[in-house]
């Protein structure tokens, strides 16, 4: 497994239906991630199972798979680009909130 503390860490998760499980796996670089990704969201797609370390997971039980940077934007397989675009205008708009909310003053807040 990658060292947490490193930011060239990335993650694939795959949420199960199954007592709602998330698996997450992490990976030393961007292309091996997103070669389990595709694995995984291929295994969904076929309802085939896939081993990913001592966990097995049968494609019919999975309902997302998602890959990315640990601590940072997710990119999530096989959904629509439009909704993937109004996901991350969503996270980026939350984001600017809590670094305003962040930056605010306690005087300014007293006002």
């Amino acid at each position: 497994m990658a060292d947490m503390n490193n930011n060239n860490t990335y993650q694939v998760i795959a949420h199960t239906r199954t007592l709602n499980l998330t698996v997450r796996a992490e990976f030393d670089n961007e292309p091996v991630a997103a070669n389990w990704a595709q694995r995984i969201f291929k295994a969904k797609e076929r309802g085939a199972a896939v081993t990913v370390g001592n966990v097995r997971l049968v494609g019919t039980e999975i309902t997302q798979v998602e890959y990315g940077p640990i601590g940072g934007p997710a990119k999530i397989l096989g959904q629509h680009p439009a909704l993937a675009e109004a996901q991350a205008k969503a996270e980026a708009e939350a984001k600017a909130e809590a670094e305003a909310k962040a930056n605010a003053t306690p005087e300014a807040a007293s006002v």
